[in-house]
């Protein structure tokens, strides 16, 4: 998610940035309600259903489904988001 607020923070406050390299910044760049959209869902499933429908729903965006499914990452971001508090889950979207 940091390449994407950087990027928003330069949209921003251009004249506070001299120059910017982004990587991997994503598709909430070009279908920003979209993007809203689909997170905010998320955010309420977290909170709502819990966090292992959370987790299910993750996978089945591309660019998140692949950490989860990546041999040498799949296993510990899978732990690492089923151990996480839903609540925190929902608060960290919505506040990014």
């Amino acid at each position: 998610m940091g390449a994407n607020v950087a990027f928003n923070f330069a949209f921003q406050y251009y004249e506070e940035c001299l120059a910017l390299i982004l990587v991997g910044i994503g598709s909430s760049s070009s279908y920003q309600s979209w993007w809203r959209e689909w997170w905010s869902r998320l955010a309420d499933l977290a909170e709502q259903k819990g966090i292992v429908v959370y987790l299910e729903e993750m996978k089945k965006l591309l660019t998140q489904g692949i950490a989860f499914t990546d041999s040498k990452t799949g296993k510990q971001a899978s732990e690492e988001t089923l151990n996480s508090s839903p609540k925190r889950i929902a608060y960290t979207i919505r506040g990014v």
